[in-house]
């Protein structure tokens, strides 16, 4: 069902995207040779009330989550 937005949508668009899941979005990845991806949380089995995301000096991620 086109609405008169979403007919000016262009390819690429996040409205033009539908949800995928973590492994669909690591395949879609383009990176140089030598680097990867990994997955570090995800709504399936990540923090459920993230408040603040940081990285340290080693490149290592620290979160905030809250549970309630």
């Amino acid at each position: 069902m086109a609405t008169e937005k979403n007919s000016q949508l262009k390819p690429g668009n996040a409205e033009d995207s539908h949800p995928q899941s973590p492994t669909e979005q690591a395949k879609a990845f383009q990176l140089p040779e030598g680097f990867d991806v990994g997955l570090v949380a995800s709504e399936e089995t990540g923090p459920t009330r993230p408040i603040t995301v940081t990285f340290d000096d080693s490149g290592r991620m620290w979160s905030i989550t809250a549970t309630e």
